[in-house]
Formats: structure tokens, sequence, C-alpha cells
């Protein structure tokens, strides 16, 4: 990561539990019977932020499970409300409890399928998204991606400043990030790079909250809005006609990806999206590249280009989670 020795620690945690099971049965045999995943990354930051990353990625999972099925007897009885109000509570929860009296802080992005719906919260500036993988014609597109929550934006920096915190905002073309700035417990001035975030108590009282935006998306939508059943030919004005590739609903793939920046500053969303969704769905002959041989590639190549960049004086830690969304 360059620099010393003792900031040669990994603060980026990353997990997804699949099938996640909420707490209690569904059904006498205690399998459940509605498909659900959980996956998602956080960041850590500033001095031991390892801890609340360490202490989001263990506890959210059955924090979550556990909020849900207060509000339901059966994971099939649960609606979308409670399902988004679970997981607000479940960031505030986790930042509450979080070891931030002698820590930092971290992000916190996930991604939870629930039967048809995905549920995605984001608070700070990791990322993730919801993409499709079009079969006949190995087209991959970027369906939904979670927003930066950096201070510069325009309501994040209103609630800030009307809390009495500070933005500060780089020069144009200068390369750097807004900041929210303010004081640590020592008296130390600081500038933290995004408006959310879990842990962070000094500067939550400036305005960085870990309340989550949250977003639901259905599956059942992706899927019809790309499903062509009669293969249509359309006929130009020259004579020359073109017809597109038939497309059923088994033929359009679904897949989730959450990420740090340590990925994201260097490769995009489509480059990480397209490396993923070839790990997930090439058949055999057309390469087999596996999964975690194609996540290796992409971390590979943002560690290439912080390396490049900085010259090997620093690197951000970098983590990636990805599963497939089956409908």
């Amino acid at each position: 990561k360059g620099g010393a020795i003792e900031s040669q620690i990994n603060q980026d945690r990353a997990f997804v539990v699949s099938p996640y099971n909420l707490s209690g049965s569904d059904n006498k045999d205690g399998a459940a019977t509605t498909t659900s995943r959980l996956l998602g990354v956080f960041d850590g930051h500033a001095k031991l932020g390892e801890g609340v990353s360490q202490h989001a990625v263990t506890q959210l999972p059955k924090l979550l499970s556990s909020k849900i099925q207060q509000e339901g007897d059966s994971s099939a009885n649960i609606d979308e409300s409670t399902i988004k109000q679970a997981l607000h509570e479940s960031f505030i929860e986790i930042d509450k409890t979080a070891p931030a009296h002698v820590s930092g802080g971290c992000t916190a992005s996930v991604i939870f399928q629930h039967s048809d719906k995905l549920y995605i919260a984001n608070a700070g500036d990791s990322r993730s998204f919801i993409a499709s993988y079009i079969k006949p014609t190995k087209q991959v597109v970027i369906e939904y991606a979670s927003r930066e929550d950096k201070p510069h934006l325009e309501d994040e920096k209103k609630r800030v400043e009307e809390m009495g915190g500070r933005v500060y905002v780089p020069p144009e073309g200068s390369g750097g990030t807004s900041r929210v700035m303010y004081i640590d417990g020592n008296g130390n001035q600081y500038g933290l790079a995004m408006s959310r975030s879990l842990g962070d108590w000094e500067a939550g009282r400036l305005g960085v909250i870990p309340d989550p935006i949250v977003d639901v998306v259905k599956i059942s939508d992706i899927i019809a809005s790309h499903v062509n059943a009669d293969g249509s030919c359309t006929v130009e004005e020259d004579g020359s006609s073109s017809c597109a590739a038939k497309i059923s609903e088994a033929d359009v793939k679904l897949f989730a990806v959450s990420a740090t920046d340590g990925l994201i500053d260097y490769v995009s969303l489509e480059a990480i999206a397209n490396h993923v969704a070839m790990g997930l769905f090439e058949e055999e002959g057309e390469g087999e590249l596996h999964l975690l041989n194609a996540c290796e590639d992409l971390i590979m190549a943002a560690a290439k280009g912080w390396h490049d960049h900085r010259g090997g004086r620093y690197r951000d830690d970098i983590a990636i989670a990805a599963s497939v969304i089956s409908s």
C-alpha cells in the first residue's frame, strides 16, 4: 500500500450471504420458501477504522434479519416498507454500537434480494449496482447504480452546513475530492471525503449521517424490458433489413456488485460489470473465466492504477462483492 509498515492494514470488508435465511422458519423444515440473498462492502477509514468495518460486516446480517422478522411471521408476508425501514434502522444501530470511541468509521453499501425485489442501501462513497447480461447478444447493461455520497452534492452540502459543518470543495481540475472538515477529540483537523458514514461520531455532529439512501428495483421489470419474443426485423429505406436477436426471459441474467472506492476510483462501473459478467456467465469454450479470477483481475487493474498515479507511495484498500441474482 505504500507508507509505514504499521499502515499495511486492510480496512475494507466484503461479504456475500447466499442464501440469506431470515430468522425464524418459513416452513416446518426450516427451509426458506422465498429467495433471499445479501451482499455488500464496508470501507473503513481513519485510525482503527477496520474495527468499525469489521463490526458492520459481522453484525449487519443478523441485525437486519432480526428487524425484518419482528414485523412478520414469515418472509413471504414482509412488505417493501418494512424492509426499507429495517435496512435504515440497521444502519443506524450499527453506527450507534460501533467501537467508534477508539476508532474511525466506515462506508456501507449493501444489496438485499427478497423475492422479486432488490433493495440497495448506501451510506458513503462505496457503490453498488445491478446489471444484466443478455445471453444471445452478450450485452451487459448496468440497470441501476447507487450514488457516491459526497459533501459537494447540493442536498448533502445543505445539511452539513445547516448543522454547523464546513464543506471544502477543491478547485476544478485539481483532482481532489470534496470533504467535510471537522476537529476530532484530540484537537486534530480532518477532512472526511463523504457526507454519510457509520461510526464517525465527531463528524456526525456536523451533518455526516449514517442514514442510508434505500432504493428498490424489481427484477421482473428489468427482465421484461429486455424480452423480445419474436426477434422482430426492421427494413430500412434502402431496402436493407436487420433483425433483433430473439430474447426470452431465460436469456436475461442478472447480477449484483458492491465495491469500495479503492476499485471504482480506477476501474469504471462498466468495466467492472463486463468483467464480472465474463466470470459468471461465460460458457465452456469461451474462455471459462472464473468469478474469483475476474475479481482478482479487477483488483490488480485498480492496484496498477493507484501505483501508476501515486508512484507506489499509496494505494487505497480494495474490496468487491458479487453475486448472481435469481428470479
